[in-house]
């Protein structure tokens, strides 16, 4: 029931501070939604907020500077908000923040929403019984993306491809499932990797759905994912990398972790580098991140210090040695 802010600025004008009997009733938490990757470590992530969503509710307090249309850059701290929640004790205020956070909606950069509420759904967390090790030993990582959620973003790449041939010179071609002799077969996308056939039928009346720069976000049941489909030309890429690498060696080229500014070279074009050696030292939002080489040989940097790069950017390309497999 005390105003904190007209108390601090009271004291700024030399006041003393007038505080009634304090008590304190129930119980708060509080979480810090970051624009940030915790299955990559934590890197900090990037975009624009295509889609905005904050939780309400019964002792739901949201602090956040967030809007439509925000750009996400890499210059400052990656926190977007704070999810706070009060209940009569523990328990209740965790369920009510779990709640708040599954219907927190951001889509078009990735957050750690979901890490946080596997962390609330610890038996540590719930009972107060906390360490700094804690995250450490737990398992943490994130569900994989339910083929549901697979399906329903190869329906609306469909959609977008058909839409986007009506308005095309050439519809009859453009269009994403043309004509065929024999028997109709859906039209199929590689989702991440993985070929899903698009369901006309597919329905997105439940989910919270954004499209950008090859990207489809949605929120779906309390939680967000962010599917990229794979061109064709990609496709016949990797296919092609693949006739030429020995099963289980690792991709000879180095991508940027995240999105930042070259600090450090830890390596020089031409050297010999075994696995693990450090190559390419980024920075962003108060954070390093030293890229390192993933196979034995020689390495090519594609970027110097004071480069600003892209998350997955090439920042080397490493030639195994003669007679190493490739």
């Amino acid at each position: 029931g005390v105003d904190l802010v007209e108390q601090q600025v009271r004291i700024a004008a030399g006041e003393p501070l007038s505080l009634p009997p304090l008590t304190i009733t129930g119980h708060a938490i509080e979480a810090r939604l970051y624009a940030e990757d915790p299955a990559r470590g934590f890197v900090p992530e990037v975009g624009t907020v295509l889609k905005l969503r904050e939780p309400t509710g019964p002792g739901v307090r949201v602090d956040s500077a967030l809007i439509e249309g925000l750009v996400i850059g890499a210059d400052y701290d990656p926190m977007l908000a704070k999810v706070i929640a009060h209940g009569r004790d523990r328990a209740q205020a965790i369920e009510r923040l779990d709640a708040a956070l599954a219907d927190t909606v951001v889509l078009g950069v990735q957050t750690n929403a979901a890490f946080l509420r596997a962390l609330l759904a610890l038996d540590e967390v719930r009972g107060g019984d906390l360490d700094t090790g804690l995250i450490e030993r737990s398992d943490l990582d994130p569900a994989p993306t339910p083929p549901s959620v697979r399906a329903l973003a190869a329906s609306l790449e469909h959609r977008a491809g058909v839409e986007s041939a009506r308005h095309s010179d050439n519809r009859l071609w453009s269009m994403p499932s043309g004509w065929r002799l024999g028997e109709h077969r859906p039209a199929r996308y590689d989702i991440d990797g993985t070929a899903v056939c698009a369901d006309d039928e597919q329905g997105s009346q439940r989910a919270e759905v954004a499209r950008a720069a090859g990207m489809t976000w949605l929120h779906v049941d309390g939680a967000t994912h962010r599917l990229r489909r794979r061109s064709r030309a990609e496709q016949l890429a990797d296919h092609r990398a693949s006739l030429t690498r020995v099963a289980g060696v690792a991709d000879p080229t180095v991508r940027s972790a995240m999105p930042g500014a070259v600090v450090a070279l830890r390596a020089s074009t031409g050297d010999s580098v075994v696995a693990g050696d450090p190559l390419v030292t980024i920075e962003a939002m108060k954070m390093e991140h030293t890229m390192l080489a993933s196979v034995a040989g020689t390495v090519t940097l594609t970027v110097t210090v004071g480069d600003q790069v892209r998350q997955d950017q090439v920042v080397a390309h490493i030639s195994p040695h003669e007679g190493d497999p490739a």
